[in-house]
């Protein structure tokens, strides 16, 4: 009796089998085995061992044992996992050992790799099949996990309100990735919200416990040009008068304005002015402010003197009289209550009596002046007499 024994190859299948040759003795011949099998071969054995008895014709026996065997252990696969630390990267790990079996190791994952591990994973569940011997096979699923949201950045901007300031802030809020969070602006602070900004754009890079990071970039705005004053001056023009104005135009800011005048007007323009300073203040929509003093000039006192020359003679129309104008806003005009109307600077040809002249300046501001020529009194004569003494006498 002599046999070949088929191992099991797989560690706890029943792929086993004993094949045996019987020779001598007389056929035919019987067989028992100690499983209780009564055929010459056995197939589809686990691991172990079995005996035969092979009994002839003559009840002659002889009997065999074999051993079936398999491998020490069973094909097993365990492993480590790298996760995922950045929602949505691809730096998860998959490390397994394979044990038990016959080496070598054949592997096939489920996303095509044929290596023993795996790198650069994102997340998700990766299953193995580990073969050996060419039909040997344990199979082993890995779960890559991440953070379950990724790191974002989300934020409230504070404009400046008046052009030049620096009343911006930036509050930002945090969310996904891993707490706690550190913070590094493009102008250097380290908080999570910034204060007291000027105009312009300010980018936030957040990192989280595993040094995953996010960026955000804000931006602070203001006014697209300073709060601005200009105007118009418009002075009085006759001494003494309310006829002064000050046309303003506001530029810049935030419309809409308010105005408040320092002689209590809240008005854009103010007009019937006396001379003297004037101050307004600007206020735009964001309380953002500008003042401006203007003055309203006005000429001096309009006034008039005059000099005369008398008639020579009583009755006479040889009188002249001359206006004198001082102040006011040159050149001048005349009107002499002659009649006719004079309008030169001196008035011809007067008699004796009083005028008056009134003189107007460029700006049709009037004065009057006061003149009275005056004559000699009548020139007259009278005679005395001494009669001749003697007639013919020449005494």
């Amino acid at each position: 009796l002599n046999g070949t024994v088929t191992s099991v190859l797989c560690f706890g299948n029943a792929t086993g089998g004993i094949d045996i040759t019987v020779t001598g003795g007389t056929p035919a011949y019987s067989y028992l085995w100690s499983n209780g099998a009564t055929t010459q071969d056995l197939i589809n054995l686990v691991a172990g061992i079995y005996t035969v008895t092979v009994t002839d014709s003559h009840n002659c026996t002889i009997t065999g044992s074999f051993q079936v065997i398999q491998p020490a252990a069973g094909l097993a696969v365990s492993g480590t996992v790298t996760n995922v630390l950045c929602f949505g990267d691809a730096t998860g790990a998959i490390d397994i050992t394979a044990s038990g079996g016959t080496t070598p190791y054949v592997y096939n994952w489920s996303n095509g790799a044929t290596t023993e591990d795996l790198i650069s994973l994102a997340a998700g569940t990766y299953t193995v099949t580990v073969t050996s011997s060419g039909i040997c096979s344990a199979t082993g699923s890995f779960t890559v996990t991440q953070p379950p949201v990724p790191l974002t950045i989300s934020g409230t901007v504070t404009n400046v309100l008046c052009f030049g300031n620096n009343t911006g802030s930036i509050d930002i809020t945090v969310t996904g990735g891993t707490t706690g969070y550190t913070y590094l602006w493009s102008n250097g602070g380290n908080t999570q919200d910034i204060t007291s900004l000027i105009a312009g754009s300010y980018t936030v890079t957040v990192t989280d416990s595993h040094n995953c990071t996010a960026n955000a970039t804000f931006i602070v705005t203001q006014p697209s040009a300073p709060l601005d004053l200009s105007g118009t001056v418009t002075g009085v023009l006759c001494f003494g008068n309310a006829t002064g104005a000050v046309d303003i135009t506001v530029n810049g800011g935030s419309p809409a304005y308010t105005y408040l005048w320092s002689n209590g007007a809240n008005t854009e323009d103010i007009t019937n002015l006396i001379a003297g300073s004037y101050t307004v203040t600007v206020t735009d929509f964001n309380g953002c402010t500008t003042t401006a003093n203007v003055t309203i000039n006005q000429p001096t006192a309009l006034t008039a003197t005059t000099s005369k020359v008398d008639v020579a003679c009583f009755g006479g129309t040889t009188g002249t009289a001359t206006a004198i104008p001082a102040g006011g806003t040159a050149p001048y005009t005349y009107s002499w209550n002659t009649v006719p109307v004079q309008t030169a600077i001196t008035a011809t040809g007067l008699t004796a009596g009083p005028y008056t002249v009134t003189v107007t300046d460029l700006n049709g501001c009037t004065t009057t002046a006061n003149v009275t020529i005056n004559q000699p009194t009548a020139l007259t004569a009278t005679t005395s007499k001494v009669d001749v003494a003697c007639f013919g006498g020449t005494t």
